[in-house]
């Protein structure tokens, strides 16, 4: 299945990342460490979701960052945003098998890596 534009999930990864081209439509999970957002392309409307999970890092204070953002289907997003604050994230990591998404990491004591990932995601909430 193609998803999206060359703004948003067929361009370079890394310039995707930089030109933030996706905007809110309903926030489902708003926690410091951890948000699941359902969002759209600004250019061509293609919906997805947007994870984000931050890990302290209590001794150096280099937090680790995780931001994936995985094509959905119109149908998909309705039944993500129905669900609301109890999403569930095990729907989500399924939503992704098989779908090339976006994925920035900011690692502890790592390089940034911003690539388009194909393959399960799997979901774990910050702390």
């Amino acid at each position: 299945m193609d998803f999206g534009c060359a703004a948003c999930f067929r361009g370079s990864a890394p310039e995707v990342w930089k030109a933030k081209p996706f905007v809110s439509v309903s926030r489902l999970v708003d926690d410091s460490h951890f948000t699941v957002d359902v969002m759209k392309c600004r250019t061509c409307g293609q919906p997805c979701v947007k994870v984000f999970t931050e890990f302290i890092d209590s001794q150096a204070g280099d937090d680790a960052q995780y931001w994936s953002v995985i094509p959905l289907t119109p149908i998909e997003s309705g039944r993500l945003i129905a669900q609301g604050q109890k999403v569930n994230t095990k729907l989500i990591e399924a939503m992704s098998h098989g779908r090339r998404y976006l994925q920035a990491d900011y690692p502890t004591g790592k390089n940034e890596r911003v690539v388009w990932s194909v393959g399960p995601l799997w979901i774990m909430q910050g702390s």
